[in-house]
């Protein structure tokens, strides 16, 4: 495979930490005088390589959302302070709401 060994791992990340939208890529390839089948190939590992990234962080951000739902219904449930009542039942629910949507904003566009 010339695929990979012209285009490595290493730069689709540089071009994921550099920002740079598909149409960017595709004139940097074409640039560099490669076939519109290669092009094509690239340009599908570098979508796959941000879709996984963003895939990964919205995981993260609805598993913490999660946990912050759980400590907010337990702490609102078992009451063990007065003082940690509210802080459970709407700060912690507000949280947990608010990361569990923009996760699955993540996962799912």
């Amino acid at each position: 495979m010339q695929i990979t060994s012209s285009i490595d791992r290493d730069e689709i990340q540089e071009w994921i930490s550099n920002k740079l939208s598909v149409q960017m890529v595709e004139a940097l390839l074409q640039t560099r005088g490669l076939e519109a089948e290669t092009i094509s190939l690239l340009v599908k590992e570098f979508n796959k390589e941000r879709y996984a990234i963003r895939r990964s962080r919205g995981f993260i951000c609805a598993s913490i959302g999660a946990i912050a739902g759980f400590i907010g219904c337990v702490l609102a449930l078992l009451n063990p302070l007065p003082e940690l009542y509210y802080l459970g039942l709407y700060g912690f629910t507000s949280l947990a709401a608010i990361l569990i949507c923009v996760g699955l904003y993540f996962l799912l566009e």
